[in-house]
């Protein structure tokens, strides 16, 4: 996520950080040195498809937001970013399309993320492939 949200070598060698962004590119994240995407949703492929919890999202306002609830690093009540989460959950969700129900940030981001998963499945079943 570095690599894509500041386009500096900060903490990777050189050629590190070359062979993680010619990957972007080879993944259509990146074209033109620029981030190429609207969302990320992190998936595992085995038999079926399974998201993960969280997402990359880059706003309206070309602000790049960036949310893992499959880490426990920080509990919300010890966050030293809520209030900018909580400013950036209610930007996603307004987005999206998607209402905020729950009181807690990590249980509102978790909804949102789900709502927002249902919203590409719903796509991905309804895919009419042409040729």
């Amino acid at each position: 996520m570095r690599v894509i949200s500041s386009h500096e070598k900060q903490g990777f060698s050189k050629s590190y950080f070359y062979f993680l962004f010619d990957k972007l590119k080879s993944l259509k994240i990146v074209k033109d040195n620029s981030i190429a995407f609207k969302i990320i949703i992190p998936f595992q492929s085995n038999d079926k498809i399974e998201f993960s919890k969280g997402l990359a999202y880059v706003s309206s306002d070309h602000i790049f937001y960036y949310i893992n609830l499959e880490s426990s690093k920080y509990s919300c009540d010890y966050c030293p970013i809520k209030g900018d989460c909580i400013v950036s959950m209610k930007q996603v969700a307004k987005e999206n399309g998607v209402k905020i129900s729950k009181e807690n940030p990590r249980d509102a981001w978790n909804s949102i993320i789900e709502e927002i998963q249902d919203q590409i499945k719903n796509k991905i079943i309804n895919l009419v492939i042409s040729n």
